[in-house]
This record gives structure tokens, C-alpha cells and sequence, in this order.
């Protein structure tokens, strides 16, 4: 029975901490998206590496927000992704999907993944 144990928090409109930082920066929001005075565009996020001209005030934060997990033999694989692939899966149908595809090439039986 495969599940997702440890997951990210989404850093969009939805996360309300995040739109509070947001708006405290001079941020504003419209639907599902963040704004920036001065700045051309919306964003869904409201953290990242990109997206430069977003930053300003740090209206957009580039600090990461950083968990730790112990890694067990009840583990079967490391996921990490970008924003963009959180828009097509939640957390488990990820899961299921990277795991069919270990499958097909075989991998899982080789590495022992239960």
C-alpha cells in the first residue's frame, strides 16, 4: 500500500499565511492569482527562484520553507518537483503515478520497492 507521508504545503491564494505575507507586502490578490504593483503578470505562488521581477518587497519570497523527515526502509522513494507539476496531481495520485512507472521499467522489483 503505497502512500504519501510527508508532503509540501501549496504557497498559493489557498494557503492563508502565505496571502497575509503577501498582502503585508504591498502584494494584492485576484482569484487564484498574486500581483505586484509595478510588475507585469500574476502569479499562483507566492515563493520562488524565479520570477525576479515579483520580488520586490519580497512580495514573492525566494526563502525556501524547509522540513525535515526521517528517512525509513519503509520509504520507498524521494519525490521533489516544481509548482507546475502540483497543478495536474495531489499528493497521492503522484505517488501512484511515479510508482507505475518505476513499474513498467522494471525498477521497483530491482531496488526492492514493495
Amino acid at each position: 500500500q503505497l502512500r504519501c507521508s510527508f508532503a509540501t504545503a501549496d504557497h498559493g491564494v489557498g494557503n492563508a499565511s502565505e496571502t497575509e505575507r503577501v498582502t503585508k507586502a504591498g502584494g494584492v490578490t485576484f482569484g487564484k492569482y498574486f500581483a505586484v504593483n509595478g510588475c507585469d503578470g500574476m502569479l499562483q505562488l507566492s515563493r520562488s527562484l524565479g520570477d525576479v521581477g515579483f520580488h520586490r518587497d519580497s512580495v514573492v519570497s525566494a526563502e525556501p520553507e524547509v522540513w525535515q523527515h526521517a528517512i525509513t526502509q519503509d520509504d520507498a522513494f524521494l519525490l521533489m518537483a516544481s509548482d507546475g507539476v502540483w497543478t495536474v496531481f495531489d499528493n497521492d495520485e503522484l505517488v501512484a503515478f511515479v510508482y507505475r512507472e518505476l513499474e513498467d521499467t522494471g525498477y521497483t522489483t530491482k531496488a526492492g520497492v514493495r
